[in-house]
């Protein structure tokens, strides 16, 4: 008995031992220095900043752990910023309030995740840095890197512009991603105006020709048909009001499908997500219903409800 007694003892106080070495392990790596804080190399004559560690606290150890999984990585970030900010260096790459005082907004955001800064301060675009390490990456930004093929296993929002700013340093993968192929709903926008998609379209291309395509049917009709002769202007009005009534729907068509195409919107519904050809034919279905697009658009209900109609696999179990 006394033999049990003793290996549960020696056992309580190995847990105990363990627990303190994991948190002076996270205090060792968390205890960092902001940039906020981190005094400013000797030869640098800019205004003298505080020297104090910044100390994190997680109230889970899920939380800990995810911290702890990319605070290497993030340091070594907010010390490159530093010091170009220091050496008077480009740091447009940066959003124009990277550098201000981080808000009570924030630092609430940070504790309702669970993270608390116990000691030194951020500025705004650490914690947004570290509120983003909690947050998915975002659909746009899974787009740039899977065609770069970069794993999105476990990838979150604050890493995937991280490597994106990185990819887009290299100037090889600038001039890739503007000669990438079109999206789906550029080439949909062809054939919406009954053009022909043209072979190994490129996503700059249909850019200049959708842009190019709205410009020479917006605005004033005076405009377009000045200096023209009385049967050629009819003809030109005709084609522009036809298509000026075409893009009104065309902007309503774009503004469901950029809406089913984002990930929390389908979560909102419990949907899956939906192909562009599904979302057609649930816009003329509700058509035939009387339902015009800019009806469907206003209430987007009426398209989920149709689509699980005609496709129920479409919801989420």
């Amino acid at each position: 008995m006394v033999a049990v007694t003793i290996a549960f003892l020696i056992a309580v106080i190995f847990v105990l031992l363990s627990r303190k070495r994991k948190n002076q392990e996270l205090q060792n790596i968390v205890e960092m220095k902001s940039i906020s804080d981190r005094e400013p190399a000797p030869n640098v004559s800019s205004k003298k900043k505080r020297s104090q560690k910044l100390k994190i606290s997680c109230t889970t150890k899920p939380i800990e752990r995810k911290l702890l999984n990319n605070l290497d990585w993030l340091s070594a970030k907010w010390e490159v910023a530093q010091d170009k900010r220091d050496a008077d260096e480009d740091v447009s790459f940066l959003p124009s309030w990277y550098f201000d005082s981080a808000t009570e907004r924030q630092y609430d955001h940070l504790s309702s995740i669970g993270v608390e800064i116990s000691k030194g301060e951020l500025n705004k675009g650490e914690a947004s840095d570290i509120i983003g390490i909690f947050h998915p990456a975002s659909d746009e930004d899974k787009v740039v890197l899977k065609f770069f093929k970069i794993p999105l296993t476990g990838l979150n929002q604050t890493k995937a512009r991280h490597e994106i700013k990185e990819l887009f340093e290299n100037a090889d993968n600038v001039k890739k991603w503007e000669h990438r192929p079109a999206s789906q709903l550029q080439k949909e926008f062809y054939r919406f105006f009954d053009f022909k998609v043209p072979a190994s379209l490129t996503y700059s291309d249909a850019k200049a020709f959708i842009v190019d395509f709205e410009s020479r049917n917006e605005g004033d009709m005076d405009y377009h048909l000045e200096g023209i002769d009385e049967q050629e202007a009819k003809q030109l009005s005709d084609n522009i009001r036809r298509n000026q009534s075409l893009l009104e729907e065309w902007s309503y068509f774009e503004e469901i499908v950029e809406e089913f195409d984002d990930a929390e919107f389908r979560d909102s519904y419990n949907i899956k997500k939906v192909p562009i050809s599904m979302i057609k034919k649930a816009i003329a279905e509700l058509r035939n219903e009387s339902v015009n697009i800019e009806e469907a658009a206003g209430d987007v209900e009426l398209i989920i409800d149709k689509l699980i109609e005609l496709k129920p696999e479409l919801e989420k179990a």
